[in-house]
């Protein structure tokens, strides 16, 4: 049970993390959509939780004091990372609007709550929810090629590798981004940080738990993945396993945890032999019955409040409402799904003067955070097309493609914004985070498609040549 003092503080931490998601919920349904909408997320679910035991045991021991007085320092930070974070919110940037939202939440609470090295842990937990791991997804997965490959030399099995893909007699397999282990790695660094958190008072051994936990991640994936190759081969690549595979490597995982446990049990006596254990708990402190310093909390709730993605939200929505000019010469119109574009607020049709060309402009205005011309999941290329060759001029990304019925087709591409025009998308980042600084989100999706002729064809493989 806690003491009535730290109930107070346990209760006004959870307030403030609550009251941050909520005013930040077009952040939070990011992360939903890529991070616990996602299989390699699928601990998210826990996180949460966690963080509120982990808050709770801050309470217990008294972590948590109250401010008796507003910190100028943390305040002038405050602001800071506060007008950095609204930025990366019209800029609609991820990767920056994730690490300043986090930042954000750090920085109120402990404008509420003095400094704890201890308190910082349970806020930076909830790292692990955030969708950018999928960044080093890459380089696990050409790890996990190089070491498949080196593991399948030793076995008799014929194997030609080329790229991602394994082949051997049976069939074809594929290590794709999502066989790069990242679900392990991920879930190994949740537990073994909370492990060195709860029960580990040395660098030493925080650094030899951590490095097992990781490696055990690794060797996982890696034993799966050649599992399957033997499975498919000894079967005829007729198992069950070969097209529902999902839930077998955390089979193999399980003891892999058991071992870790084991090794991090080992670590604790052999501090506790050293007399380090005791030496290094942190006391739990009396209770006082020390009331809120309102100045701090309402300087904390005036940051958290204005620096939000709900008060961006309401700003772009007026924002675009007011100063949106509709394109001359353009006409709202359907695209018969010929593209697959995601988030835009409406679509409209330039009239051209060529009779087999169509030219759309796509309109985003900013208000959702995925709603940016750019977005990943954003494909100018018809799904009843190939890919036949690519270039990327000052001024078009242009694409040269052949249907199923055997016609080839030109496509461009550009994005539009403030009267400029980018076909690189780190081009168009970058103007992006130049024009939230004026506070303007709004921009286009250019793109045209014609049929391509003999002459057309000729053309495009000249210029790309040059």
């Amino acid at each position: 049970m806690l003491a009535r003092g730290n109930v107070k503080c346990f209760s006004i931490a959870l307030v403030i993390a609550l009251l941050w998601a909520v005013v930040n919920y077009h952040v939070m349904r990011t992360l939903w959509v890529h991070g616990f909408d996602d299989g390699t997320y699928s601990h998210a679910y826990l996180v949460p939780f966690i963080i509120v035991y982990l808050l709770y045991t801050c309470a217990q021991t008294g972590t948590f004091e109250l401010r008796t007085s507003v910190n100028r320092y943390w305040l002038i930070f405050g602001c800071l990372v506060g007008a950095i974070y609204i930025v990366t919110l019209f800029s609609q940037i991820s990767l920056l609007y994730w690490f300043f939202s986090l930042a954000l939440l750090i920085v109120v609470v402990f404008q509420v709550f003095k400094f704890s090295w201890f308190l910082i842990f349970p806020l930076l937990y909830l790292i692990l929810i955030y969708p950018f791991w999928g960044a080093f997804a890459p380089f696990f997965q050409d790890l996990s090629v190089f070491v498949v490959t080196l593991i399948m030399s030793f076995t008799e099995i014929p194997v030609f590798v080329e790229n991602e893909f394994v082949t051997i007699p049976a069939g074809v397999f594929e290590i794709a981004r999502g066989c790069s282990g990242l679900r392990y790695i991920i879930v190994s660094l949740a537990i073994s940080s909370l492990y060195v958190y709860l029960y580990l008072r040395t660098v030493k051994s925080a650094l030899i738990f951590v490095i097992v936990a990781l490696f055990g991640a690794l060797v996982t994936n890696w034993v799966r993945i050649v599992c399957l190759i033997l499975i498919g081969h000894y079967t005829n690549m007729e198992s069950s396993l070969m097209t529902d595979h999902n839930n077998f490597g955390w089979y193999i995982y399980i003891p892999v945890v058991l071992v870790q446990f084991y090794i991090g049990a080992k670590l604790e006596r052999s501090e506790e032999i050293l007399g380090l254990h005791n030496q290094k708990v942190v006391k739990i402190k009396p209770a006082e019955s020390v009331s809120i310093n309102k100045r701090a909390l309402m300087s904390a709730m005036v940051l958290l409040l204005s620096a939000s993605s709900v008060s961006v939200n309401l700003y772009t929505t007026a924002y675009t409402k007011n100063h949106h000019a509709a394109e001359s010469g353009c006409k709202l119109a359907v695209t018969d799904n010929i593209f697959t574009v995601y988030n835009f607020d409406s679509v409209c049709e330039l009239v051209s003067d060529k009779a087999e060309q169509r030219q759309f402009k796509f309109l985003y205005s900013g208000k959702l955070l995925d709603g940016k011309a750019s977005y990943y999941l954003n494909t100018v290329i018809p799904e009843t097309h190939r890919l036949l060759s690519e270039r990327n001029d000052n001024e078009y990304k242009t694409l040269l493609t052949k249907n199923n019925v055997g016609q080839t087709w030109l496509l461009k591409y550009n994005y539009e914004m403030d009267g400029a025009t980018y076909s690189s998308p780190k081009l168009f980042k970058f103007a992006r985070l130049k024009n939230a600084l004026k506070g303007k989100t709004e921009h286009w999706l250019n793109i045209s498609i014609e049929k391509c002729d003999f002459a057309c064809v000729k053309s495009f493989s000249r210029q790309q040549g040059d």
